[in-house]
């Protein structure tokens, strides 16, 4: 009976599984009160049936009998607390909408609580091997006229000034900075859901096409744009040399 209890009033914080709220302080705290109850009623009645059991072999009929009352006792107040418990919990599911309640949902937006939402959500998106993967071909494309014995040294101070090391505070600052700590705990459960996982497996391949696209444009547009300017500046320049023109 513990166990249905707890697994009807359980606040899941889920891995992807659903969108949370945030429930009013004093209606969390009476959820947690009620539930420790409960469980407390609960402990408490399972031990008074052991020593009915115990006391009916030793004591004879009345003793157990007097244990049987109690038991019924402690079961009405049970049914009374689970009562209340439903109650709490379908007060909050109707403010909610019916969504799950996530009490570990930040309450302040404090630097501390957009710190932690930070640095989880730097891991959820996989930031470090997104930027492993931007700086990856930065130190061939520096040393690409550089002698072969000095290309190595170059990798090297590459990975020296961009490591991981020293982005990651800086990620945690800008985070902190634009986001909300409220926007950041709803961006980590996006990058929970199925969708979100899926958004970060892709995005390697969502960031190399795009740049692919980029080049591409570029190159294909660059040329025109380079006669295009060229052409102002002579404009410009006979303009200077032959003003009546």
């Amino acid at each position: 009976m513990k166990t249905i209890l707890l697994s009807l009033l359980s606040l899941t914080v889920g891995a992807g599984t659903a969108w949370y709220i945030k429930p009013d302080a004093s209606t969390a705290k009476d959820i947690q009160v009620l539930e420790a109850e409960v469980v407390t009623a609960e402990d408490s009645t399972e031990a008074i049936a052991s020593s009915t059991e115990t006391k009916s072999l030793a004591n004879g009929s009345r003793a157990a009998e007097s244990l049987q009352e109690e038991i019924a006792q402690k079961d009405q107040i049970i049914a009374d607390l689970t009562e209340k418990l439903k109650t709490t919990q379908s007060k909050v599911s109707g403010l909610s909408g019916g969504s799950s309640i996530d009490p570990y949902r930040p309450t302040e937006d404090t630097k501390e609580a957009r710190e932690a939402m930070a640095g989880e959500l730097i891991e959820l998106s996989s930031a470090r091997e997104l930027i492993d993967g931007a700086f990856a071909n930065v130190g061939d494309m520096l040393g690409k006229n550089v002698p072969d014995e000095d290309k190595k040294k170059v990798n090297e101070l590459v990975s020296e000034a961009f490591s991981w090391d020293k982005l990651e505070p800086v990620f945690y600052s800008i985070y902190s900075e634009v986001f909300t700590a409220e926007e950041l705990y709803d961006l980590n459960q996006f990058y929970r859901s199925d969708i979100g996982k899926t958004f970060v497996e892709k995005t390697p391949e969502l960031q190399a096409k795009t740049m692919e696209t980029i080049q591409k444009t570029m190159a294909d547009s660059l040329p025109k744009l380079q006669k295009e300017i060229e052409a102002m500046a002579k404009a410009k320049q006979d303009k200077k040399t032959n003003p009546s023109h």
